[in-house]
This record gives structure tokens, C-alpha cells and sequence, in this order.
């Protein structure tokens, strides 16, 4: 592909592909984040600099996100009661990956003003029915990637064993692009605003 810049966060990899990396003559970047507003707001900024990007388009796109926060800040308000989240980043068999503490996914779910129904797991993890029942979730939420080999939102509940959850006997799962929820970029306000109200009907 012959790139003359590459752009990563810091938990790219795996090892020896960087160290091929710093190797050759190639711009290779690694751009820091963290999983919340601010980190959108600095991820977004880091890349611009790199890119050369106008100061006044770039001012454009940061009040422009500014304005998403501010939404988002009206959607909690507005919801008094706390919901406790699953959110699931794809299947491993039958048994679901989900976002623990210090995960894109964790911070996804605090930005929105809930709770993280598995926040005493860290990490990424796949977990069983059990545990999951007894978390029991008001709300799942999971990447269309997790959803994919699915026929239905039943066939999805069924197989993975969710429909005896709270969220499960409600109906109450939303299916979110991978990438517009977990990237913590400039689409992560918008789909939060969205995904908050969603909760809100649920």
C-alpha cells in the first residue's frame, strides 16, 4: 500500500509488526486517547496537527463537538434513574466478550450516564450465563460485529442465553457500529446522544 504516515493508539500492535516498523523510513504516530469527552476532544485535535489541518476548519469541528457534548449533557439530565449496561463486543462461541472496567466500552457506558453492569471484571472478557443472570442487566448493548452471525434480535437472545436478563424480557438491546461507539472519535458524541435517549425509552 505504500504509506508514508501511519496512525496508531497505544495499544497497537502486536510488538514485532512496530518494531518492523520503526525500522523503516515511515512516519509512524501513536496518537494518545482516553475514553471520555476530553479524550475526544484531544484525540480529535492530535490528528488534526498531524494532518496540517486549517486552524479554522479545525476550530469548526471542535465547536461542532462541543455542541454533541452539550446534547449529550441534556440527555443525562434528563434520565434521573441509572441503568445497569451490558455491553457485549462480540460472541466467542456462545459465550459473549464484554466490556469490563478500563475498557473503551466502560467508558462508552459512563459517558452516557450509566452504569457498567460487570465493572468489577477489568478488561475484556468473555463471561458465562450465570454470571450474566446474575449481573442482570437492564439494557445490552452490542456491536453490530457481536451481532452479525445472528438471523434476528430472538435468535440473538435465545442462543446466547440473555433472553432470561431483565434487558432480555424486555426486548431492551441496541445494536451500535462498532467503531462510531468504541473509536472515541468525532461520530462517538453523536451515536452516545443517540444511544442515551434509546435507553431513556427502554
Amino acid at each position: 500500500l505504500m504509506p508514508t504516515l501511519i496512525l496508531g493508539e497505544s495499544d497497537a500492535g502486536p510488538p514485532t509488526v512496530l518494531n518492523q516498523l520503526s525500522k523503516i523510513s515511515l512516519d509512524f504516530r501513536i496518537v494518545s486517547e482516553t475514553h471520555d469527552v476530553n479524550g475526544i476532544i484531544d484525540k480529535t485535535t492530535c490528528v488534526a496537527k498531524i494532518l496540517g489541518v486549517k486552524d479554522e476548519l479545525l476550530d469548526l469541528k471542535i465547536r461542532e463537538l462541543h455542541s454533541d457534548i452539550e446534547n449529550l449533557k441534556k440527555a443525562k439530565i434528563l434520565d434521573k434513574n441509572k441503568k445497569k449496561i451490558l455491553l457485549i463486543l462480540m460472541m466467542k462461541g456462545t459465550s459473549p466478550i464484554i466490556a469490563g472496567s478500563n475498557t473503551a466500552g466502560d467508558g462508552f457506558i459512563k459517558m452516557i450516564g450509566s452504569l457498567n453492569a460487570f465493572n468489577d471484571v477489568e478488561g475484556w472478557k468473555p463471561v458465562g450465563t450465570e454470571s450474566i443472570l446474575s449481573a442482570d442487566p437492564d439494557v445490552i448493548i452490542v456491536t453490530e460485529r457481536g451481532f452479525s452471525g445472528f438471523k434476528n434480535t430472538d435468535d440473538f437472545l435465545a442462543q446466547s442465553g440473555l433472553s432470561l436478563t431483565k434487558a432480555g424480557r424486555a426486548g431492551a438491546l441496541i445494536i451500535a457500529d462498532t467503531m462510531e461507539m468504541l473509536g472515541f472519535g468525532p461520530r462517538t458524541l453523536s451515536i452516545a446522544s443517540k444511544i442515551s435517549s434509546q435507553i431513556q425509552s427502554q
